[in-house]
């Protein structure tokens, strides 16, 4: 593992974290239940993708949620889906059947940065499972896959929203992401 000028910093200083992890980056649930008018943070769960051990370090295996953040960039990104069976409370159909919220949609790839001061301006995508079976542009595009993604909490009035925005140069020219 090389040294590198990487800014983020796990919170859990267990695990090994170096850019360009694979990880997937989904909306937290359980964090934006405070009472009305209460001005929290969407929250982002950084989830690894790969098993890495490291001397000094516990081995920080797949799937383990290691971070959480209010804004998140990504390289090399997958937008991903799980439409679940409908028979299940999970995926869009079971959204879509029995009204209940689950971690089905999110963004996988190589991390880049979790610093919340960074400038990036893309495409606004959203995901909405009663409406949606994908991620999708302000003007109803499909986005399965781009350059870079940026996931971050912005203030609307009182209210955080979620952000996703997206960085493909060959599909969105007006946009540029450079490493």
């Amino acid at each position: 593992m090389e040294e590198s000028n990487f800014k983020g910093k796990s919170k859990d200083k267990r695990y090994p974290i170096y850019p360009g992890m694979r990880v997937f980056v989904y909306r937290n649930l359980n964090v934006n239940h405070l009472p009305e008018g209460l001005r929290t943070p969407v929250i982002y769960s950084i989830q690894a993708r790969e098993t890495i051990s490291a001397p000094g370090f516990d081995t920080l295996r797949y799937g383990t949620v290691f971070h959480h953040a209010p804004e998140v960039t990504l390289t090399d990104c997958e937008l991903k889906v799980s439409a679940g069976t409908g028979e299940t409370p999970y995926g869009w159909k079971g959204v879509r059947r029995f009204g209940v919220k689950n971690v089905h949609a999110g963004v996988c790839g190589s991390l880049f940065d979790w610093d919340e001061t960074q400038a990036f301006a893309g495409i606004r995508l959203s995901y909405n499972p009663h409406r949606n079976r994908a991620f999708v542009t302000d003007h109803g595009g499909v986005v399965y896959d781009a350059q870079a993604v940026r996931c971050a909490s912005v203030l609307e009035g009182l209210v955080h929203r979620s952000l996703i925005t997206a960085v493909d140069e060959n599909r969105f020219p007006e946009f540029s992401f450079r490493q």
